[in-house]
């Protein structure tokens, strides 16, 4: 009789519990958001696709923040051109995080 309540309760918390992930997906956003391609390169799933990101990434950042253009700076104009630049790199980020995402859900232990 005891035993089948043990089995009971081991079934229940097995339904209760949270899935657990080799990899944990909100790490593998976190890195994605610091620079396209890290989330790839912790999942371990799309190296040479993670790496290359990785690397445009970089230099991408570079060019905007360090490069030959920043002596001169000119004020931001508000344009309808860079907004719409600005929307589709916010959406091209946010796919990279939920592919980091899924490839570290799908990950197996």
């Amino acid at each position: 009789m005891t035993e089948l309540f043990k089995s009971e309760e081991q079934n229940l918390n097995s339904t209760i519990s949270k899935p657990r992930y080799a990899k944990k997906p909100w790490l593998a956003i976190v890195l994605t958001l610091i620079a396209l391609g890290l989330g790839h390169l912790y999942v371990g799933k799309k190296k040479i696709f993670g790496w290359l990101m990785t690397f445009v990434s970089i230099i991408s950042y570079y060019l905007m923040f360090v490069g030959p253009e920043t002596n001169s700076f000119k004020p931001y104009q508000a344009s309808t051109n860079n907004i719409l630049f600005n929307i589709s790199i916010l959406l091209i980020i946010l796919a990279f995080c939920f592919d980091a995402y899924e490839d570290a859900k799908t990950t197996k232990i």
